[in-house]
């Protein structure tokens, strides 16, 4: 009797199967084209390099392909060369900026050192993206703009949009009035007001309007102005209140007028405090071109450096003029700050501007005025006066920068005062602008330099 054949082996079975599956799927195979497989990665970075560094983050996130080719090191060398080669100078005298370079943040160094500690790296090698990001940060300040445009005729009211998405900084372009009559400078005021921004246009109006927003400028509050005389009036000075848990905004015009308004942004309402038809300055010529409030006073400056110190009392009292003061020492451009000082009744201005330094230089200058709302002992005993507001100038100072004229011997220990010499080397040819917050004095010109104390 014949025997029974052999069942066959696993194996046997297995790649008869493996065969068979094989030739059944073979013939069907096809390779997919898509964007990753037609063009090479040169030429996907060839089109990278067209694009923006904004634009190439953005290709990152498409797939891994895109991200590899995305962080090419070569590819972000071209981006910090196109962005960051002009501002950079042979030799050693490193950025035309003229900003104080400083060590590199702890992170920028944790980021170092693990490349170093990476073996596939070669010993001198640079990260340009990171290099970019960081040259990036520090010319931008880490800010993203946005283009603001007023609508060109200011409606009475407000008009409510759907608000867009937050901005950390603002550039404002308005497109009213194009009429250029006016002697006051051209400058856009912009205050921030917590969560708020305050923007008024210095162009001349038939209607000049102030604009309160927290998104865009079309979705917040306008506070338009109707000059009685139908002339072309522009905004001159914006100020905020510092002590005053609501916003309390004070507006000047070009002819001469002011307003102190209080505004609640979520009702989109204003209530007028004090409205004046005329100021002080009109009598000498001049409008208000800055101004500083921290209630119950109020400081005023014109273009001719007349400050006028006003105290404020509870609406509807009008406000009362206490003190006018006038100065032949100081010139544009300038900035003031009115604050509390020391005692609840005392406050402090301070006056940062330009002043000349012979023969043909400036350098940053301060005035410090202290005031007292306490009365003195004398009107304490007259009861005329007793109910009345008291606001004393206790003292004022300035900072000099006039040098001795002659020559003066140099070394120790009769040399020449550091304090002296510092002077000199803060001396510029043109002054773009001085700001302070009432500690610090920022003074820059205009060849980007810019000098703090």
């Amino acid at each position: 009797m014949p025997k029974r054949p052999h069942s066959p082996s696993l194996d046997s079975v297995f790649s008869v199967k493996h065969a068979h599956t094989l030739a059944i799927n073979r013939p069907n195979q096809h390779a997919v084209s898509n964007f990753d497989t037609i063009l090479s990665d040169e030429t996907v970075l060839v089109i990278f390099a067209s694009l923006d560094p904004y634009h190439l983050s953005l290709a990152r996130l498409v797939n891994k392909h895109w991200n590899r080719l995305a962080t090419d090191n070569h590819l972000w060398r071209i981006m910090f060369l196109r962005e960051f080669s002009r501002s950079r100078l042979r030799g050693s005298r490193g950025f035309t900026t003229h900003r104080e370079i400083k060590p590199l943040p702890s992170r920028a160094q944790a980021h170092a050192e693990e490349q170093i500690l990476d073996d596939n790296l070669p010993e001198n090698y640079t990260d340009w993206r990171w290099m970019f990001r960081i040259s990036s940060n520090w010319s931008r300040g880490r800010c993203s703009a946005t283009v603001q445009r007023a609508s060109p005729r200011p409606a009475v009211g407000y008009l409510l949009l759907e608000p867009s998405s937050h901005n950390s900084s603002a550039n404002f372009n308005d497109d009213i009035h194009t009429n250029s009559h006016t002697d006051l400078p051209r400058a856009t005021h912009v205050l921030l007001a917590g969560d708020l921004t305050v923007y008024a246009s210095s162009r001349a109006s038939d209607a000049p309007t102030v604009y309160v927003f927290r998104d865009t400028i079309s979705s917040g509050l306008r506070i338009p102005y109707d000059p009685p005389s139908f002339s072309l009036v522009s905004v001159t000075a914006l100020c905020l209140d510092h002590n005053s848990a609501s916003t309390r905004l004070a507006i000047f015009y070009s002819d001469h007028s002011w307003t102190i308004r209080t505004i609640d942004y979520e009702r989109r309402y204003t209530t007028i405090d004090y409205m004046s038809t005329h100021s002080r300055s009109s009598v000498f010529g001049a409008a208000i071109t800055k101004a500083a409030f921290h209630h119950p006073l109020l400081v005023t400056l014109t273009s001719s450096f007349r400050m006028c110190i006003y105290y404020i009392p509870t609406p509807p009292a009008p406000p009362l003029l206490k003190h006018t003061l006038l100065s032949y020492s100081g010139f544009t451009p300038l900035t003031i700050t009115l604050s509390r000082y020391r005692t609840p009744d005392q406050y402090r201005i301070l006056l940062a501007h330009a002043s000349p330094i012979y023969p043909a230089h400036w350098g940053p200058s301060a005035t410090d005025i202290m005031i007292s709302t306490q009365p003195d002992l004398v009107s304490l005993d007259v009861p005329s006066v007793q109910n009345t507001s008291h606001v004393r100038i206790l003292s004022s100072s300035s900072t000099n920068n006039q040098l001795p004229v002659g020559w003066i011997p140099d070394g120790t220990p009769d040399g020449i005062p550091e304090e002296l010499r510092l002077r000199w080397l803060r001396k510029v040819s043109h002054v773009s602008g001085v700001q302070t917050d009432g500690r610090f004095v920022v003074f820059a010109s205009e060849d980007g330099g810019i000098q703090a104390g």
